[in-house]
């Protein structure tokens, strides 16, 4: 389930062209096109739309190899302005390495994943912070 509000906006705001959607909550592995077409009734198959997302949400992933949030797949001449406020986006963290046994050296940890995965342009203004995820620490060195 996610845990996100979709604000649909007065027909005025329909007849200039610009379709509004505000995301909140705390939510993971965000794609904008198949939150939109779930949350709202915007025909997101449309081309030439203009839609304008504010995102008030702290967005993560349940996965290193997922990322945490996708923008793609939208029709052609597709303009998307996303409005951050006090948005948080980060990737999942990798995974600690185990400690080795006896006189031997640790391994590495895994790698961290992405915060997002942009495929077209967008425009991103307001506040908040994207951060990749950290790689796990590696295992310690074992001793006698």
């Amino acid at each position: 389930m996610l845990f996100a509000d979709a604000v649909l906006l007065g027909s005025s705001q329909a007849s200039a062209g610009v379709l509004k959607a505000v995301i909140s909550g705390s939510l993971n592995n965000v794609d904008l096109k198949s939150w939109l077409d779930s949350n709202t009734s915007f025909d997101t198959s449309k081309e030439d739309q203009t839609y304008e997302i504010t995102i008030s949400a702290t967005i993560g992933s349940t996965s290193t190899s997922t990322d945490s949030f996708t923008v793609a797949s939208f029709p052609t001449n597709t303009t998307i302005n996303i409005i951050g406020s006090s948005l948080t986006i980060s990737g999942a963290g990798g995974s600690g390495a185990p400690g080795a046994p006896g006189n031997q050296n640790g391994s590495a940890g895994s790698s961290g994943g992405n915060a997002v995965d942009i495929d077209q342009n967008i425009t991103l203004s307001g506040t908040g912070t994207i951060s990749g995820g950290g790689g796990g620490g590696g295992g310690g060195a074992g001793g006698w």
